[in-house]
């Protein structure tokens, strides 16, 4: 039986090869695991690096809004100073308008009043001759 002694028994190696099979089996899934763990890092980085590049165009689309608003508010502004110019000058012209009527409605009286002025004075010519009678004066005593 001294060889016996010196082979290993048959049930420890096979429990020997079992041990170093499930631990290889363990290595490999824990190599793949960690290839995995790798892999979805990655893609969690690149969906990091998308994200910040989407934050810093968001920052770039807000600053754009803030002064886009201003220059809306400015135009605003300038809308409601031109509506007020234009309302003023609507007001101008609603008075130009009634002064100009008011001066045609004088111009065609004077107009009127000229055209009888010869017609009067010729009824008057034709009336009767109106004596012109020059006052006696009377001596001046001193």
């Amino acid at each position: 039986m001294p060889s016996a002694a010196r082979s290993p028994s048959r049930p420890a190696l096979v429990l020997l090869t079992l041990a170093a099979f499930l631990g290889w089996g363990i290595a490999g899934y824990a190599f793949i695991q960690r290839d995995n763990a790798g892999a979805q890092l990655a893609q969690t980085e690149a969906a990091r690096a998308a994200l910040a590049t989407d934050l810093e165009h968001q920052k770039a689309a807000a600053g754009q809004v803030a002064e886009l608003q201003q220059k809306l508010a400015a135009a605003e502004a300038a809308l409601a100073q031109s509506q007020a110019a234009a309302a003023q000058a609507a007001q101008q012209v609603t008075a130009l308008t009634a002064d100009v009527a008011a001066r045609t409605h004088e111009r065609d009286v004077l107009q009127a009043q000229v055209k009888a002025a010869p017609a009067a004075a010729a009824a008057e010519s034709h009336a009767a001759p109106e004596t012109h009678a020059t006052p006696v004066q009377k001596p001046r005593t001193r």
